[in-house]
């Protein structure tokens, strides 16, 4: 039922050199005393990320079962007692119960990596291999009577255990960055001074005249409708005193002919 090469009509063919292994353990295990040993199956490790990726297989439920005696033994170190109810395999506990207690720990810790995973949305896989079920010309060579003897397809191996993805992986979303802001208090600006404040700082030094004289908007000549209140006029100092130049409107065309004329110089209309 195993043996080497890497071909079968349908035992495990394990390889030559995974085979010398096996045989060394089971010496080992007969020299020790022990007179039988188990010897377990499994389609794959029995990993959470495994069960995850093979959850669209229709044996599913049934390796499910296989995890539990896989855990069984990868906590305790113990053989599994292995028994049947109800068509479907049954794992006695262990007599000892530090070691029961360390077969429930793995057990839930397993349950809950199998879950994160179902929530992260890994990607669902089939493994397929080339060399499943007896190969066509194995099979036309023994209905012909022809003895296959030791035969060995290493080249089987080269496209075997590929796993095709089923369903896609979900996309993982980008957690949301939280960037630490460090609030400071606001910048207190000096408060402007009042108006009357400034116009007092802007008057010129007595011992240093200045080119340029205040005069109220509302002195020397004709003032804005609406003066700003407090405002300044600010103009050159030497033509403060002069009056501000008046211009007339215009009023009929008769009357432009004397408008500039020096005396004694008469208009040609």
């Amino acid at each position: 039922m195993v043996h080497g090469t890497c071909s079968s009509r349908g035992c495990y063919a394990m390889t030559d050199q995974a085979m010398g292994e096996i045989y060394a353990l089971a010496r080992e295990a007969f020299a020790g005393g022990q007179r039988a040993f188990q010897f377990q199956a499994f389609p794959f490790r029995m990993t959470a990320e495994n069960i995850v990726k093979h959850r669209t297989e229709p044996h599913s439920v049934f390796w499910r079962q296989l995890k539990e005696g896989s855990d069984r033994f990868e906590a305790k170190g113990d053989e599994p007692i292995v028994t049947v109810a109800r068509g479907r395999y049954s794992f006695l506990p262990s007599k000892d119960a530090d070691k029961e207690a360390k077969v429930m720990a793995r057990r839930a810790d397993e349950d809950a990596r199998m879950a994160k995973l179902l929530t992260d949305g890994i990607a669902a896989v089939r493994t397929i291999y080339v060399d499943g079920g007896q190969h066509a010309s194995f099979r036309n060579l023994t209905r012909q009577g022809i003895s296959l003897g030791e035969v060995s397809r290493p080249e089987a191996l080269a496209v075997a255990g590929r796993e095709i993805i089923v369903v896609a992986a979900r996309s993982k979303l980008q957690p949301t960055r939280v960037v630490e802001v460090q609030v400071t208090s606001p910048k207190a600006w000096p408060v402007a001074p009042d108006l009357p404040s400034i116009q007092g700082s802007l008057r010129p030094l007595p011992d240093q005249p200045s080119l340029f004289s205040f005069v109220p908007l509302d002195a020397g000549g004709p003032a804005p409708e609406q003066p700003i209140p407090g405002s300044l006029q600010i103009v050159p100092a030497h033509l403060g005193s002069l009056n501000p130049l008046v211009i007339a409107p215009i009023r009929s065309p008769r009357a432009v002919q004397n408008v500039g004329l020096h005396p004694g110089v008469q208009s040609r209309s």
